[in-house]
């Protein structure tokens, strides 16, 4: 399966309906949301995004056991026949997530990873913070056996990248090689605001840190609002896309 083909079985699984049932502004202090498709619990980040303007990251774990996953080929494929690849996506299952009080964000957070949980989703998922920026980070999934295991999220790989004068877009590109080079996995970039990337420059590297933390000086470096989503393609081609997206509240 090529690339575009790939993005495509990406898409597919974050294509999820999500319903805001109150629609309501911030100082309501109420949220009440119906979630559903292939990742419930990113499409739940985007409205939160949306509605109250806060940066929420997530990052995905491998989906490898069976029922994790499902086959869309007949959905996704106009060239469909009996001997297409497969293409396969996250088989998320759906929530009503319904919160009542001061909507702060780790209370919020808190509760919405409690609530995806009890749904019996697949991955477990701890709350992390940086200043405002919360992140939302796989810990744990199912093997190919049915059984929880812990797992290194994606942007926890420590990584060394010489110190020079870059783009931020080239930097985020030398971040995806470096990580693809520690998880064995290959590691592309979705959907980003190329523009406002191209356009900062930045003197910048690591040296033995996360992905993440490097990740995070190099979007600050950009000045704008910006979140990310690491999405992990099952399939006959397992790959992981770092998408990156403006974050702008609702008016």
């Amino acid at each position: 399966m090529n690339f575009r083909k790939q993005l495509c079985a990406l898409a597919v699984g974050c294509a999820a309906t999500i319903v805001p049932l109150t629609g309501q502004a911030l100082d309501s202090q109420a949220i009440d949301i119906v979630a559903d498709g292939g990742r419930p619990l990113a499409k739940v980040l985007d409205e939160l995004e949306r509605r109250f303007g806060w940066v929420i990251t997530y990052e995905e774990p491998p989906y490898v056991h069976p029922s994790d996953v499902r086959d869309v080929t007949r959905e996704t494929r106009r060239d469909y026949s009996a001997s297409s690849a497969a293409v396969v996506v996250p088989n998320g299952r759906p929530f009503r997530y319904v919160y009542t009080g001061v909507p702060n964000e780790e209370a919020v957070l808190q509760e919405l990873l409690k609530t995806y949980k009890d749904a019996g989703n697949a991955a477990e998922f701890r709350l992390e913070r940086t200043g405002t920026l919360f992140h939302l980070v796989a810990s744990a999934a199912r093997n190919r056996d049915g059984q929880y295991e812990g797992y290194q999220a994606l942007l926890d790989a420590r990584i060394s990248i010489p110190d020079a004068d870059r783009t931020a877009f080239e930097m985020i590109r030398a971040i995806a090689s470096a990580v693809e080079s520690k998880a064995a996995t290959k590691v592309i970039l979705g959907s980003v605001p190329t523009n406002v990337l191209i356009q900062t420059r930045l003197h910048e590297g690591a040296q033995n840190e996360t992905a993440r933390a490097v990740l995070i000086r190099c979007l600050q470096a950009t000045n704008a609002p910006l979140s990310w989503r690491v999405l992990y393609g099952p399939g006959n081609e397992p790959m992981y896309a770092l998408n990156i997206h403006y974050v702008k509240r609702r008016e």
